[in-house]
């Protein structure tokens, strides 16, 4: 429920983003093309500030990020 909310307050480009990586799958040079990025480090350091926030915003509410275990069908909540 937590990880839902937090995820609902991000913006739809870092959720579709998101979504792309964990869902489809697709690798970081075909998001960035879908997204209009002329860059794939882009997506890696978007993807990296993602989860820090996560991580922090979960912090802040006394949860550590290791302890989901729903981390790795993040998809379900996007």
């Amino acid at each position: 429920q937590v990880l839902k909310e937090i995820i609902n307050e991000m913006s739809s480009e870092d959720r579709f983003l998101l979504k792309l990586w964990f869902e489809s799958e697709l690798p970081a040079r075909r998001i960035a093309e879908i997204l209009g990025w002329r860059k794939t480090h882009k997506v890696y350091s978007r993807i990296n500030t993602i989860l820090r926030q996560l991580r922090a915003r979960l912090q802040e509410k006394n949860i550590r990020y290791e302890d989901l275990e729903c981390l790795g069908d993040i998809e379900f909540f996007l």
